[in-house]
């Protein structure tokens, strides 16, 4: 295994470290009031945010561990230290929200890095017994996460007072150029203030299909709600916006209880839509997600699937399609990796074998999609990971141990 100071990780380190800088020091998006709970989680996605947190900082940790040959506990040192910097410097940077709830979830995603990095009589094992139990360990996380995925992405609507919101001004976002004429979800008129029959809407939402009829206005620069119903306690149920020629929508699922991000559906670019256009979008629900339908867009369908399962992390509205698509396809081949890395014949069959049966259960439940490039995914991940391994087994270490390995 690589072992004591290696020069060829300099240049990863390097990589995070800028990686890690420009993600953090970068001016954000304007947002409201942040309210923290239990002092650590912050704002409504302070879940996603603290997973992010873990993620970005383990790359950083294993390559400054492989980089100098430090013990873990100096790795973790240095990470509070400069962390704690960045949260300094991120006062005076518009958009930023220092919270000292980052530097401990940065430091757990240091300590991660650095372990993985000081784990290498593991990861490099050659006992085919040591790698098959690895490989079901790994298969089992992959089938948990798609099983969470599979629970995150189901529709939760509170029982509450709901206010249906035209075109409106929540200070967060761009305010619509344009005017909404009417707006039903089946049967059910959703005016632009409190909602007569919240219950009778709760139970519409998965089922009828919404259609809105209203006035196109300028293409926004940036996110700009045309409909949303919020309730009582400001929290958010359902949300159609635009930004650009671009229609985005949200409704809420189980991940907004736990403070994770919601996934948007995304539209490709309308270029049919222009100011003063009369323009009539339904949106009709269909299985665990739902058909779009109106003018510039066709009939579309939009339907969650466990490649998408990276939005509960991020779900950046500027990201085009295109990008989507690539991280659905690293999301789930980074699934699979693992299983290639640890599998032999024997336990990758036993391993890839659960994960399908994990899939197709969630997929044949109705609760997530299945793309074709889904397995492709899948495949390219697993045999990335063989690949590697059949490379470094080759490998002998040449260099002095990590401090603090044992």
């Amino acid at each position: 295994m690589p072992t004591g100071r290696n020069r060829a990780a300099f240049p990863l380190l390097a990589l995070s470290t800028a990686v890690l800088l420009g993600v953090t020091l970068i001016p954000g998006a304007k947002h409201p009031s942040i309210v923290c709970h239990w002092g650590i989680v912050c704002g409504r996605y302070g879940t996603s945010d603290i997973l992010a947190n873990i993620l970005l900082l383990i790359p950083w940790g294993l390559t400054l561990r492989l980089a100098t040959g430090w013990d873990r506990w100096r790795v973790v040192l240095l990470a509070v230290v400069v962390t704690a910097g960045i949260e300094m410097a991120q006062t005076g940077i518009p958009g930023r929200h220092p919270n000292p709830g980052d530097v401990l979830f940065d430091s757990v995603g240091a300590w991660l890095g650095s372990v993985i990095a000081g784990a290498g009589a593991v990861v490099w094992a050659r006992s085919a017994k040591t790698r098959r139990i690895l490989a079901l360990t790994a298969a089992g996380l992959v089938a948990a996460l798609l099983t969470g995925t599979a629970w995150l992405v189901q529709t939760a609507f509170p029982r509450s007072d709901y206010y249906g919101q035209w075109t409106p001004d929540l200070g967060v976002y761009e305010v619509y150029g344009g005017r909404i004429l009417t707006a039903r979800l089946g049967t059910i008129p959703l005016p632009g203030h409190r909602l007569p029959s919240p219950d009778a809407v709760r139970k519409a939402l998965p089922r009828d299909t919404l259609r809105i009829r209203f006035i196109a206005g300028p293409a926004p620069d940036g996110f700009a709600p045309i409909f949303s119903i919020f309730d009582d306690q400001q929290r958010e149920i359902l949300m159609v916006a635009a930004v650009g020629h671009t229609l985005f929508v949200r409704r809420r699922l189980r991940s907004a209880a736990l403070y994770v991000a919601t996934p948007h559906a995304r539209s490709p670019v309308i270029p049919s839509w222009n100011p003063g256009d009369t323009v009539t979008l339904s949106l009709a629900p269909d299985g665990p997600g739902f058909t779009a339908s109106g003018p510039g867009l066709g009939t579309r369908p939009w339907r969650p699937s466990a490649a998408r399962g990276w939005s509960f992390v991020m779900s950046p509205t500027w990201l085009p399609e295109g990008g989507r698509r690539i991280l659905d396809f690293l999301w789930l081949a980074a699934w699979l990796f693992p299983l290639g890395w640890f599998g032999s014949r024997r336990g990758a069959i036993a391993a890839t074998t659960m994960v399908a049966l994990s899939l197709g259960a969630t997929v044949l439940a109705g609760h997530l999609a299945f793309h074709l490039l889904d397995p492709v995914a899948m495949a390219v991940g697993w045999a990335a990971g063989h690949r590697l391994w059949r490379q470094f087994a080759q490998w002998q270490p040449v260099a002095a141990p990590l401090q603090g390995t044992a």
